[in-house]
């Protein structure tokens, strides 16, 4: 803000171009056992929650680099509405079973009316846009030649 320089990234163009949409997968609430190792995700309970049944499941989280984290749940606890399947609740577990963290998510609706204008962004009057598309492409592109001569090296190696 005090630079009153903003950026944006087409990311349709990098999936077009890297084909990686999974940053796109783990942000959809529609999949919200995403961040969960698939074979330990068990169902714990059913809730009420604002009047709606509520399934509750847990789950141990998929993240990479754990020792790098200071804030590392043990489990997840994830609530799903019955009528929508869509996630109601999320519960982060420490080691000691106490809660870290949860989120609600409230007020809900599903297949509404939103016009094309809502999407479209407009900077304030005196900031700077800038497109950041190109370089982050570079980026990852340079990134993931980098992985693959770390594994090509290591081949080598062995």
């Amino acid at each position: 803000p005090n630079m009153k320089i903003a950026q944006k990234v087409d990311l349709e163009k990098i999936i077009a171009e890297t084909g990686d949409d999974s940053k796109q997968k783990n942000a959809d609430p529609s999949t919200p056992f995403q961040s969960l190792k698939r074979n330990s995700i068990s169902y714990m309970r059913t809730e009420k929650i604002d009047g709606k049944e509520v399934y509750i499941f847990q789950g141990t989280p998929e993240i990479a680099d754990v020792e790098e984290m200071s804030f590392v749940p043990e489990k997840l606890e994830i609530g799903i509405y019955a009528d929508s399947g869509m996630i109601s609740k999320m519960v982060m577990i420490n080691k000691e079973g106490k809660e870290m963290m949860s989120q609600t998510y409230s007020n809900i609706r599903l297949n509404i009316d939103i016009p094309d204008s809502e999407f479209e962004f407009s900077a304030p009057g005196g900031v700077q846009v800038i497109d950041i598309t190109k370089s982050t492409l570079n980026m990852m592109k340079q990134t993931g030649e980098e992985e693959e001569q770390i594994v090509q090296d290591s081949v080598l190696l062995q």
